[in-house]
């Protein structure tokens, strides 16, 4: 058998691949892979210009999409295509390393509590030798320093590839949806909209990935709790028990948390998922949107969408910030409880050594109970993710035998937060200088005095109020970003919208519609959520470092000078940083886009696709966008790491200035006041980082809000009414339905071609008008030049006398009807698409539907007019969906329709009822018919025949075939169209005679 062309059918001829750039990483020495030495290159080149995507080195050949496919075809073969088990088969030894890698840096960031204990019970010890516990206290200062090293070696470690695992299980994930959506049977393919295949690859997909990053943290928060609670347990005795069981109250409270925020997560998804669905429906449509002046109830269904998802997000945020609280509060409640019983129950003094001890020992066990809410809603939005793409893959596809070919023989700032952050912090630090001087007192008071009941319920409740103002500070913190982001967030999203529907034609012909829902998607998802959380957290960073920093200076004084080049080293680094990540996220950005747009527009024509032979070459193609994208992430994980790494390290320095210092002033300081100190060097090293991370991320991620002003800030269509030229609603202005057109020229850009050139005619009132051309010849540019989809490049166009360029876009589209070729009918009801405005009675609505013949179709539905109509329609048939959309047009009894080649796609039998009801509905009314068959104008008044955008033959249809030769009569000719004319013609005698 003859291999049909269309098998290698090709949109672009292959070019000729330019070499890649070297990988430096291959050839780096083995000092340079572990400090990351081969890096800084990048991102010096980053700050002397914009990078492009090709000075980004090559992605690694064993991280690229076809590979890693390859990789798990056997796993998923054998585990029955479970994820979670191809995943655990294929990276377990990469598991294995980070987790090694993982409990290092736990193991050295326990090293601190105890060298707090030891150094603060060497200095208090008067008895000892001076020189003796100096040299115990500067051993145990360098053993912190030397841990502090190991850890930031490690955590770089363990981020670079839990990262790069990362970009290899979302390469998958998008790969296998990909084939999975191309692949869909028509059945299946009904049941999922555009929208929800975009937010499953894009928003699921990450949800998925950011689990795998933490998933050692399920096993290593509790064996820190553990570690950290048996240290307690040597330094309080039984009173660390109180303080243990708190903490198994307070994780109880936020189980029942955890599991309306895990509800509260499924709605949030439900509610973007039915947004997504409506935006993805109007920007598809966005011409007939537009052609019908539709801009506002579309908009309005949009907003409606999208409150309701923000309501839900309120919710979600709510119960987030009530988890965060009571991790936040823990700490409070856990030290009341253990020093409580310390000191009331067991009558034991509290020294600087204890109390400072069990303070960063309580703070190892806050800060992974922290951790724990972000951890558990990711597990939550995982398992939800893994749900959705488990039951998608499991699919019914097409049947290859099914598929026929061609070839086949078938930012805004908020100072109140600022200011809740502000007084929150100073309440924690208010809080721990009274525990300080409550430390204090066995050695200022006495023992006797110390330990007396009235005292020890004193510090306490003082202790416990402060505690609880700073927990309720941070709940109005949180509350408060979640107020002011979702505010921030509904303008931002509104505005957009609003300009978007108000712009011209030109700029969707410009800019594809994946690029439009990546604005709808990822975009509006950073304002959302990202923003609000990450202004939180580097506010309480800021405030907290400030704070550290105070206190350290003013306690080691002169020495404080020695700060100066640590913290001058830390700016030199971080600024550095930035320029490159900015430079990458961009990069990233715009990668990423053509990835959706790839999708978006093959899902939509798979059909098209698979009968052309094609699905494997655009297989081919969305792997090589992948593979583009995940380079630029790639560079991003090491360019990442480069700066944690060497912020870790600085933080270190940091450390072991003030604790040298500390050492070094021991006796011109208090001992519980070096503790405090201490204790907050401790935090430094971790704060310092998420500054700059929180700086980065905002910088990042503030390119989201940028984007969405971008499509604020463009250029906009003329005014949709113009108060003082329209004409006034009671003059029902057009009464006739004459069109002139006076010399015009149409282009569709600024620059571009001419598609009509001089065009001048006049219909009258009520006639009936065949527009017919070759291909290109400018008849539905006629059209567009009518509804002013672009503006006149010269001339003008007068509807009843009036210039339509003189009147507002709203006010000439509504007076005007137009039946496309491809009816779009909106999901909803069948009312709510007929009478978008409700303007009209159930009766009116019943008429219009009697009169395309479809009464029958709806009444058999038991919802009537309320019957669901599907998304794009996919429960009616194509001549159908035609028929409601010429039902709609009778509504509006507009005194002149257009229709668009409107018989293209339709039967011969719903063409001849199209034909009756076009005769006898708009008798009144001017119709312009652009022929798709000239069967279908031949009963016109008057044939206006185009070429090259030139008016050509103007004249009724007997005139044109009369003559011996011109456009009109070839295409007659050529159509086979003369003998139908002919019968015609007798037809109209015989009914006269």
């Amino acid at each position: 058998m003859a291999t049909s062309p269309w098998r290698n059918y090709a949109t672009f001829q292959p070019s000729t691949r330019r070499p890649a750039a070297p990988n430096v990483q291959e050839s780096a020495g083995f000092l340079s892979r572990i400090f990351l030495f081969w890096v800084k290159p990048l991102m010096q080149q980053a700050h002397k210009q914009q990078l492009n995507a090709s000075d980004v080195w090559p992605l690694r050949h064993s991280i690229r999409a076809d590979t890693i496919l390859e990789r798990f075809k056997a796993p998923l073969q054998q585990h029955k295509n479970s994820l979670p088990k191809a995943f655990a088969r294929v990276f377990w030894f990469q598991f294995v390393l980070t987790g090694l890698a993982m409990l290092v840096s736990m193991l050295c960031n326990l090293v601190g509590p105890m060298a707090l204990n030891r150094v603060v019970t060497a200095l208090s010890d008067t008895s000892g030798e001076e020189e003796k516990r100096v040299t115990t206290a500067a051993q145990w200062v360098g053993l912190v320093f030397a841990a502090q090293v190991v850890q930031a070696l490690a955590d770089c470690y363990t981020g670079l590839q839990n990262e790069v695992t990362a970009i290899q299980c979302i390469c998958l994930l998008k790969t296998l949806l990909f084939r999975k959506m191309m692949k869909l049977s028509a059945s299946s393919r009904k049941k999922k909209s555009t929208g929800e295949l975009t937010n499953m690859y894009t928003a699921d997909c990450e949800s998925l990935v950011r689990t795998a990053l933490v998933v050692h943290q399920m096993w290593l928060i509790p064996l820190q709790i553990v570690v950290a609670s048996y240290m307690l347990v040597r330094v309080l005795s039984v009173a660390a028990f109180a303080g243990i069981a708190v903490i198994v109250l307070m994780l109880w409270l936020n189980h029942l948390v955890s599991k309306r925020m895990h509800s509260l997560q499924r709605e949030v998804r439900r509610e973007k998922d039915k947004r997504m669905k409506k935006v993805t429906e109007a920007f598809k449509a966005v011409s007939i949107v537009k052609l019908n002046a539709w801009e506002n109830p579309i908009t309005a269904r949009i907003s409606a969408a999208r409150e309701t998802e923000l309501h839900a997000l309120l919710k979600m945020r709510i119960m987030t910030s009530l988890s965060i609280v009571l991790l936040w509060g823990m700490p409070v409640f856990v030290s009341i409880a253990a020093f409580g019983t310390f000191s009331a129950v067991l009558h034991r003094d509290l020294t600087p050594a204890i109390v400072f001890t069990s303070l960063a020992l309580f703070l190892l066990i806050q800060a992974p109970l922290r951790s724990i809410t972000f951890i558990v809603s990711m597990a939550i939005q995982c398992s939800v993710a893994l749900e959705r793409i488990s039951s998608f893959l499991s699919m019914a596809e097409l049947k290859e035998s099914n598929v026929i070919t061609i070839h086949d023989p078938l930012a805004r700032k908020y100072v109140a937060k600022d200011v809740i952050v502000a007084v929150a912090n100073a309440l924690q630090i208010s809080s721990d200088f009274w525990l300080s001087r409550w430390s204090n007192d066995a050695t200022t008071l006495g023992k006797a005095a110390a330990n007396t009941n009235a005292h020890t319920a004193y510090r306490l409740g003082v202790y416990a109020i402060l505690g609880l103002l700073a927990a309720l500070m941070v709940f109005g913190r949180t509350v408060l970003i979640t107020i002011y982001g979702i505010r921030a967030a509904r303008n931002l999203f509104d505005h957009m919208t609003y300009s978007l529907m108000h712009a011209p034609m030109r700029f969707f012909d410009a800019n594809p519609i994946g690029r439009v829902l990546t604005r709808y998607g990822g975009d509006v998802a950073a304002v959302d959520v990202q923003i609000p959380f990450m202004f939180g957290t580097l506010a309480a960073n800021v405030f907290s470092v400030g704070c550290s920093l105070a206190t350290a200076a003013f306690l080691i004084r002169w020495k404080g000078f020695l700060l100066v080049p640590v913290i001058a080293v830390y700016l030199a680094v971080g600024s550095f940083y930035i320029s490159p990540a900015r430079e990458l996220q961009r990069l990233s950005k715009t990668t990423l886009s053509p990835v959706l747009t790839h999708m978006s527009e093959s899902v939509d024509g798979a059909s098209v696709v698979r009968a052309f032979g094609q699905v494997q070459r655009f297989f081919q193609t969305s792997s090589a966008k992948l593979d583009a994208n995940h380079k630029i992430w790639y560079a991003q994980v090491y360019v990442t790491q480069w700066f944690s790494l060497r912020i870790q390290l600085v933080g270190s320095l940091l450390l072991l200035v003030v604790t040298s210092s500390l050492v070094f002033l021991h006796r011109q300081l208090n001992v519980a006041m070096i503790g405090l100190a201490f204790s907050y060097s401790l935090k430094i090293a971790a704060n310092l980082e998420g500054i700059i991370r929180s700086l980065t991320r905002i910088e990042t991620v503030m390119i989201s809000p940028e984007r969405m002003q971008e499509y604020i800030d463009i250029e906009q269509e003329a005014p949709y009414r113009i108060p003082m030229m329209d004409p006034p609603a009671q003059l029902e202005w057009p009464t006739t339905g004459s069109i002139v057109f006076d010399k015009v020229s149409f282009r569709y850009k600024e620059g571009g071609a001419l598609v009509l050139r001089n065009l001048s005619f006049s219909v009258n009132g009520g006639q009936k008008i065949g527009v017919v051309g070759r291909t290109g010849a400018g008849k539905s540019s006629l059209t567009m030049a009518l509804f002013r989809i672009s503006k006149l490049a010269s001339g003008r166009v007068l509807i009843d006398g009036v210039d339509v360029a003189t009147i507002g876009l709203k006010t000439l589209r509504e007076k005007l009807s137009i039946i496309p070729q491809s009816p779009v009918l909106f999901k909803g009801s069948l009312r709510a698409y007929l009478d978008l405005f409700d303007e009209f009675t159930d009766d009116q609505l019943w008429e219009s539907i009697r009169e395309v013949g479809l009464a029958e179709r709806v009444a058999e539905d038991e919802s009537k007019l309320l019957m669901l109509v599907e998304e794009n329609g996919e429960n009616f048939s194509v001549g159908e969906r035609q028929m409601l959309c010429m039902a709609r047009t009778l509504l509006r009894h507009a005194r002149i329709v257009v229709f668009d080649e409107a018989t293209a796609a339709i039967d011969h039998e719903t063409d001849q009822k199209l034909q009756r009801v076009i005769r006898t509905a708009f008798a009144k009314s001017t119709v312009l018919t652009i022929a798709h068959r000239l069967d279908t104008i031949l009963d016109s008044d008057r044939i206006l025949v185009l070429d090259k955008g030139r008016l050509v033959e103007f004249a009724s249809p007997a005139e044109l075939v009369g003559k011996d030769q011109g456009h009109f009569l070839e295409l007659m000719r050529e159509g086979g169209y003369l003998d139908t004319f002919k019968q015609l013609q007798e037809t109209k005698m015989a009914s006269i005679a």
